[in-house]
């Protein structure tokens, strides 16, 4: 899972980040499954929001 907590301006760079550099360091391997992504109150607030990686 990661958060996001910004512009949405930036929000294609971070899930760049994501691909590219988080998940490969982490020594994780993506599934072949949706991801999800989770918006709740903190959306509206601050435009946070949880996206959810599926690994195998």
């Amino acid at each position: 899972m990661y958060t996001y907590k910004g512009a949405i301006k930036d929000l294609g760079e971070f899930f760049n980040d994501i691909f590219e550099r988080f998940i490969p360091a982490s020594g994780y391997e993506m599934d072949c499954r949706p991801q999800l992504e989770l918006y709740d109150e903190r959306f509206m607030s601050n435009g946070e929001f949880d996206i959810y990686i599926p690994i195998k």
